[in-house]
């Protein structure tokens, strides 16, 4: 997780806030605050730069309004820590405190510059550099960027002072970044050498033409800077094992590569073809990396244009069969049903398509639904699959086959009053729910699901075990058989247990 996809506000964000994701405070697994409180205790008690830049994320994205009084105690307990001013100062950018932003990037690259060659901070300078350059440059202030690459050698950024790009210049900025990309991938310090490659392919985008490919006054030469990726790149690759620790570098130098044709097409004309050979290339490697796969299925980039849905899933087939041994297959699921339910190239998705990723993923491939994946302890898994059948019931292996498309579809839209329908629609929810709590017997969130899906025509009545005679209006939503089944389920729950915070005992109680 680089500091781009943490405190900048044009790039992939690694963060969204909690109120964003569970709705508020109170909400979600853990207590919001016990999270925020237990991060400040970590980063008090050990005190390292990446867990306080990773607490600083937190708190900018979830208390903005409070940020600058975390970051200046931040940086007042990690006083050399270069790569706590960069996150400050990107913070400080995003707001739109550019002025702010740069006092912070000129003293914390005076700071570095009068720290002595063994100081181990001295090399994250890096990181300052890069951010600045990708600040001006992504805001269209292209000639300051360049500035401040060509500044580079001297330590110090001038953009004030006009840069004449005269081959003296041109030539001190190259060899500075090539011998200083080479040193670090010498000393098997791959990440630095990447950086270092990106900043040498920021050069080269800046500061030479290209006759063949198109391109406006705000873009560069694309064609030089991805010749100086792509054959690091190979470079890279001879050196570094399979591991995952060892492939970070090599990650974070096609994520580099992705940014930049992200900027590139954002910034005027551009080959489609050439974003998909590239982010094709980096999705093969890396099948579950979130920036990679929206670039690539976005329909903003014009990428959808060049793949047919029949290219589509063969492409995430491939993937899946490449990575099942090598990575999680889990966020690679959850990209393709995404990918399925938000950007179909036709009017409405293909529901098919879709149920057959959740079978796949879940392991569902036999008659009865019995789950062998791995992926079948996933709550997120079985928790979009029953919403998406409770939706779509026509896939339950339980359904009517009498039952025709068109009812199915009615029933789907909640406009089918079929007592048959209905019941075999609840017959089906409640078996592969049981699948689902069997798989994961610890998820209260799945419990829940289910009582809500299969009580949800129930009245308030209920909750205090009165008019017991509406019990035969309520068999139309399910039979005798569910009923005792959910009370069986309820009782589980209560030896386990699993705390429940609505009031359930006069349901079933007088039936004692």
């Amino acid at each position: 997780m680089g500091p781009e996809s943490m405190f900048s506000n044009n790039w992939f964000s690694s963060f969204k806030s909690w109120r964003e994701v569970h709705g508020s405070e109170d909400n979600g697994p853990v207590p919001y605050f016990w999270v925020r409180n237990t991060l400040k205790q970590l980063t008090n008690t050990y005190p390292t730069d990446d867990l306080a830049e990773y607490y600083l994320a937190f708190e900018w994205t979830n208390e903005p309004n409070t940020i600058k009084k975390v970051a200046k105690a931040l940086i007042k307990q990690h006083s050399s820590s270069l790569k706590l001013y960069n996150a400050y100062a990107m913070i400080e950018w995003s707001k739109g405190n550019q002025e702010i932003s740069n006092g912070i990037y000129t003293a914390a690259l005076g700071m570095s510059k009068s720290m002595s060659s063994d100081n181990n901070n001295k090399k994250d300078s890096i990181y300052l550099w890069k951010s600045l350059i990708w600040a001006n440059l992504s805001t269209g202030l292209k000639e300051t960027a360049l500035s401040h690459l060509l500044s580079i050698p001297d330590g110090i950024p001038s953009p004030d002072i006009p840069v004449e790009l005269t081959p003296t210049t041109l030539l001190k900025a190259q060899q500075h970044l090539s011998s200083a990309r080479d040193h670090f991938l010498t000393v098997n310090n791959a990440t630095y050498a990447v950086l270092y490659t990106e900043l040498l392919a920021l050069f080269k985008y800046l500061t030479t033409t290209s006759t063949t490919a198109p391109h406006s006054p705000q873009q560069g030469n694309i064609t030089s800077a991805l010749e100086i990726l792509t054959t690091f790149s190979t470079q890279l690759s001879s050196r570094l094992t399979t591991n995952s620790k060892s492939t970070y570098p090599q990650t974070l130098l096609h994520q580099s590569t992705a940014r930049l044709l992200h900027h590139h097409a954002k910034s005027g004309p551009y080959r489609p073809q050439t974003l998909h050979e590239y982010l094709t290339k980096s999705l093969r490697l890396f099948p579950s990396n979130t920036i990679f796969f929206c670039l690539l299925t976005s329909p903003g980039l014009g990428m959808t244009r060049l793949l047919s849905p029949i290219a589509i899933n063969t492409l995430f087939g491939e993937l899946l069969d490449s990575s099942s041994t090598h990575h999680n297959l889990l966020p690679l699921y959850l990209h393709i049903l995404h990918h399925h339910l938000q950007h179909s190239q036709s009017p409405t998705p293909n529901i098919n398509t879709i149920n057959s990723t959740f079978i796949s993923a879940l392991g569902l491939k036999n008659k009865n639904h019995k789950s062998t994946s791995e992926l079948s302890s996933s709550p997120s898994l079985w928790k979009l699959y029953l919403l998406f059948l409770d939706i779509y019931p026509q896939f339950f292996p339980t359904t009517s086959s009498s039952l025709t498309s068109k009812t199915l579809l009615l029933t789907s839209n909640h406009k089918q009053n079929d007592r048959e329908t209905s019941a075999q629609k609840a017959k089906g929810m409640l078996e592969l729910w049981k699948q689902a709590i069997a798989k994961i017997p610890w998820c209260k969130s799945i419990y829940m699901l289910g009582f809500e899906m299969l009580t949800k025509d129930d009245d308030s009545s209920s909750d205090t075990g009165e008019n017991r005679a509406t019990e035969n209006e309520r068999d139309e939503q399910r039979t005798e058989e569910i009923e005792r089944q959910l009370q069986h389920i309820w009782r589980v729950m209560g030896e386990k247990e699993i705390r429940v915070h609505i009031d359930l005992e006069g349901v079933w109680d007088a039936e004692e």
